[in-house]
């Protein structure tokens, strides 16, 4: 996950609670930020469902992580909401008349056995049968 320099600044404002402040945030190539209030990226991939997955499982496989650098922990607001594990959301809908996964996951945690903060650099998503 091609992570950018610590953190981006967002000059104008980003909702309507920011008044024009300065929000910090971190960003990647392709991140969204559907949660306007923690402003977390968000990872997200689709992939077409040729064979549908009913009666199986994602297995996220977390390959490298980092921990945040200072100045990005000084900077970013929220991050005692980050979760200990990376989670995955999974949608089925159907796009042009095609069924579609669609895969979503905030990649930083707290390390629930250091408390640092990570984020996620290279991951592996695998479908299994359950």
């Amino acid at each position: 996950m091609p992570w950018h320099n610590e953190t981006y600044l967002e000059k104008s404002p980003v909702n309507n609670n920011t008044f024009n402040k300065n929000t910090y945030y971190l960003t990647f190539s392709g991140a969204t930020f559907p949660d306007q209030q923690t402003m977390f990226p968000h990872y997200e991939i689709s992939l077409s469902d040729k064979n549908n997955l009913d009666g199986k499982s994602i297995r996220l496989h977390i390959l490298k992580t980092e921990p945040l650098p200072p100045e990005a922990l000084k900077k970013i607001q929220n991050l005692k909401q980050l979760q200990a594990n990376f989670q995955i959301n999974h949608n089925n809908y159907t796009q042009r008349k095609k069924q579609v996964n669609h895969f979503d996951l905030v990649p930083l945690r707290i390390n629930p056995t250091s408390g640092e903060i990570e984020k996620l650099i290279d991951l592996v998503l695998e479908i299994v049968k359950t």
